[in-house]
């Protein structure tokens, strides 16, 4: 047996939480260890993994550390129970911090679950887990209070406050007895030089909005001004607050008319042209039609997991549960936008073998990921260079976009190194990595974003 079908679920802070009960199943190369866990796991985040083993002494099953090194597995073992246990996962919606507190509800979960005790090394991650949360609070309000005395607005002010000063400096100097007894010709030259210096610093004040320009211009950035870090607009956050209220609300195909749209267009779009998993094989004249759409009461079909790289036939609301319906709706936009290479991209996956991605769940992924990085779930949107991206987006086409990128640039990384499902966590951190990037050269708009992101060779 050269490799072996591995189930994670996620155990958040508690059964209510957004990650809490999601599962995804990959394939796991022999013999299984804790650094091949950790590459196969497709979400962002570190983790703590439990297996699920069986006790012969107790006869019964317990969770057990995976430990660096080989881990045991009986000899029938046909598929392995993996708990997740996220350590820093993001912001906590109940404690309000950036790192989880973990003592009291790995407790909990001994006394509940019967698991074996709380790890010393636990103990300790809790520990300094605090003295982050308490540094790093300080250290974001600080820099915000920073950020906030080096505005732009107020190196206007203080310009224009030198400039009143210069202005008064000069009509006392033409005011004087040395200036009355200048001749006619001299006085004119006098008032010349002093409309310039005038002009010169209107000019100053004039352009302070742009004091940035010149430590920027040299990454290109399509002719326009370049942004300094400061909290979103209005209009961003307009947008930033409704993307949240997306991942916040859940498929509903029954009661939603819009959910039930998006639904149906995604299926149009994919699942009737995308061969079985167990195939291979494009539809041909002889092939079987399309399968029928799903019943409208429930969206649940098999063909998003046989067809569509989903794990569970509820793929709307199972798969795409911890991300509302914003993962719908940017999928939606991707095959709508960009039909033909989101179905070159889920044809050519459609297989359920190791060296494709499952098409779906990397959606799930790719929104989990871009939610982390502008802050969505915790809807705290510091001091960033890229929300003029976001400030006149109406359709929410920015996040859509990013979305987009993000997909092309999976495929293109996971083609160019040939790569299995045990390198998508390296993959998907590359992404992300390249992502940021991209967003903290400052576009200042979704059409500098997406220049920018041509430049540095993200669109493929």
């Amino acid at each position: 047996m050269s490799s072996i079908r591995c189930r994670f679920e996620i155990q958040g802070l508690d059964f209510e939480s957004c990650e809490a009960g999601t599962t995804v199943e990959v394939e796991i190369l022999l013999p299984m260890t804790l650094e091949l866990l950790e590459n196969a796991f497709p979400f962002e985040g570190i983790y703590h993994f439990r297996q699920k083993i069986y006790n012969k002494s107790q006869n019964n099953w317990v969770w057990a550390d995976v430990l660096p090194g080989e881990a045991k597995l009986a000899s029938d073992t046909k598929m392995v129970e993996i708990l997740a246990l996220p350590l820093s996962f993001g912001f906590h919606h109940e404690t309000g911090s950036l790192y989880p507190d973990w003592g009291n509800a790995l407790a909990e979960e001994e006394r509940s679950r019967g698991w074996r005790r709380q790890p010393a090394w636990a103990s300790k991650a809790n520990a300094k887990a605090k003295v982050l949360q308490q540094r790093s609070s300080e250290s974001l309000e600080g820099l915000a209070d920073r950020v906030d005395d080096l505005t732009l607005d107020g190196l206007a002010d203080r310009v224009d406050d030198l400039t009143l000063e210069a202005k008064k400096k000069l009509d006392q100097v033409m005011a004087s007895d040395a200036a009355v007894k200048l001749g006619q010709k001299s006085v004119a030259v006098g008032k010349v030089v002093g409309k310039l210096f005038s002009s010169g610093l209107s000019a100053v004040v004039n352009s302070a909005g742009n004091a940035s320009a010149s430590s920027s211009s040299s990454r290109g950035g399509g002719g326009k001004p370049p942004t300094v870090a400061r909290v979103p607009g209005p209009g961003a956050r307009d947008v930033l607050e409704r993307l949240s209220a997306d991942l916040g609300t859940r498929f509903d195909g029954c009661q939603s008319p819009q959910h039930a749209d998006l639904a149906t267009r995604l299926w149009a779009a994919l699942v009737v042209h995308i061969p079985t998993s167990s195939s291979g094989q494009t539809h041909q004249a002889h092939s079987p039609p399309p399968p029928p759409p799903p019943p409208a009461e429930s969206f649940v079909s098999q063909e998003w997991k046989n067809r569509c790289g989903f794990v569970s036939d509820d793929a709307l609301g199972g798969d795409m549960g911890k991300t509302g319906v914003l993962a719908l709706k940017a999928l939606v936009y991707f095959t709508d936008t960009y039909n033909r290479k989101a179905l070159r991209m889920a044809t050519a996956n459609s297989a359920s073998v190791a060296a494709n991605y499952p098409f779906g769940i990397v959606a799930v992924n790719l929104t989990l990921m871009l939610v982390d990085v502008l802050g969505l779930r915790q809807r705290r949107f510091l001091s960033a260079a890229h929300w003029g991206v976001f400030e006149h987006d109406i359709e929410d086409s920015a996040f859509n976009e990013l979305f987009c990128l993000g997909f092309g640039h999976i495929d293109f990384l996971w083609r160019d190194r040939k790569a299995t499902r045990a390198d998508f966590g390296a993959i998907i951190k590359q992404t992300k990595s390249d992502l940021q990037e991209l967003l903290a050269a400052g576009p200042v708009d979704l059409e500098d974003l997406l220049q920018r992101a041509n430049r540095a060779g993200l669109v493929h």
